[in-house]
């Protein structure tokens, strides 16, 4: 069961297995925007113990994510009314609330969660936001008009924006993210993939890249390439455990395996799933996994009201399209395996997807017998990139 009760710094530090010393309330930040699978969309919010080490978010058992009532109401449900439910095991287990202070002096609120990437090494992580929108019905008719997403929303979608948007010089929220959902495959697909983290050589994936993705092959070309850099550690490891086949497997039995979980779930059925994320999870030892976070939209359904999950969305009928996310997710990946071989490269699969591999010297790095020095050589002249 939840604990609801405030918790001390000295109770949040202590599931770490690396703090030896009381090194006082200071937290850090965690670097990556889906660092530890509880992502926010520049970093900050999400606090480990400095105490720990080095900043890594893999280091430490426990996360501290900035309050949010309705999030946290969501993670209580879980823990004390659905503790049976099948989707319980892919969702961080709520460890109560703790009162900190951060890096600034100020005080904050945050929740207490288990940290998903407890246990990986140098772990590949991609957000995958599911679900056919991603803003409330209470939003659609919210008249606040804002200056900085017209901004946005001209850098990113300029066809888009319309003179009257032009003059106001602002667009409201709900019109923003129903362009951003409507130029993605949020619409078509039922998911988005929303961002990657652990990808350390210039020229890969970079997430301002990911605004441009429309298509089910731009998908899969995203998914190539994250088991093609999980499996080498982005080309650090040369030789490593893992092979992209064997990672593509494992997350597609996962994804099965929480599909079931959601069709089965009877906390899903009750709820209506706005802005929530699958997080995929592999590093180089074919260590993987699959979670599903991110539920500060997330509420009850009316007694009165059921969802599918699957229906076509229409202001009033409250449908979220997780299901339909889901099943596209695990069709994709489905024909991912069947297409990925035991022995392919990075550069094979490059070939395979919307990804171009440019490289010098891959030769060096796919030779066994090749020295450390060469292989340290080759390293760095080697990119894959969005074409």
């Amino acid at each position: 069961m939840a604990s609801s009760d405030s918790e001390s710094y000295k109770l949040a530090a202590s599931d770490s297995e690396t703090s030896d010393e009381d090194t006082g309330p200071v937290f850090a930040h965690v670097p990556s925007r889906v660092a530890a699978g509880h992502c926010s969309r520049d970093g900050t919010g999400i606090y480990i113990p400095s105490g720990v080490g080095p900043v890594r978010s893999g280091q430490s058992r426990t996360l501290l994510k900035t309050y949010d009532a309705t999030e946290y109401e969501v993670y209580r449900r879980l823990a004390d009314d659905y503790r049976d439910d099948p989707v319980q095991r892919f969702t961080p287990q709520l460890l109560g609330v703790t009162d900190i202070c951060d890096q600034s002096g100020v005080n904050q609120k945050c929740i207490r969660m288990s940290n998903l990437l407890f246990g990986f090494l140098e772990p590949k992580v991609m957000d995958i936001k599911l679900g056919v929108r991603t803003f409330l019905e209470s939003e659609c008719n919210k008249p606040d008009l804002r200056v900085d997403l017209y901004q946005k929303m001209k850098e990113l979608y300029p066809s888009q924006v319309t003179e009257a948007e032009h003059v106001a010089g602002a667009v409201t929220k709900h019109r923003f993210m129903s362009v951003r959902d409507a130029t993605s495959t949020i619409g078509t697909l039922g998911f988005r993939v929303d961002g990657v983290a652990g990808y350390r050589r210039e020229g890969n994936l970079e997430n301002d890249k990911l605004t441009d993705f429309r298509t089910r092959e731009d998908a899969l070309g995203a998914f190539l390439l994250f088991v093609s850099v999980a499996a080498n550690d982005d080309l650090e490891t040369p030789f490593p455990a893992a092979t992209p086949h064997v990672i593509a497997t494992q997350l597609y039995k996962q994804l099965r395996s929480i599909q079931a979980a959601m069709q089965e779930s009877t906390f899903v059925h009750r709820h209506e799933f706005i802005g929530s994320s699958l997080l995929l999870i592999a590093d180089h030892r074919a260590h993987t996994g699959v979670n599903w976070i991110d539920f500060a939209k997330t509420c009850p359904v009316a007694n009165d009201r059921q969802i599918t999950h699957l229906r076509p969305w229409s202001q009033g009928n409250h449908e979220d399209g997780i299901l339909l996310g889901i099943n596209e997710l695990v069709e994709i990946w489905g024909e991912m395996v069947q297409t990925v071989g035991e022995h392919d490269t990075p550069k094979s699969l490059a070939r395979r997807s919307s990804f171009k591999l440019q490289e010098t010297n891959l030769e060096v790095l796919r030779n066994p017998n090749s020295s450390p020095h060469a292989l340290l050589v080759a390293s760095p002249r080697v990119k894959l990139e969005v074409v």
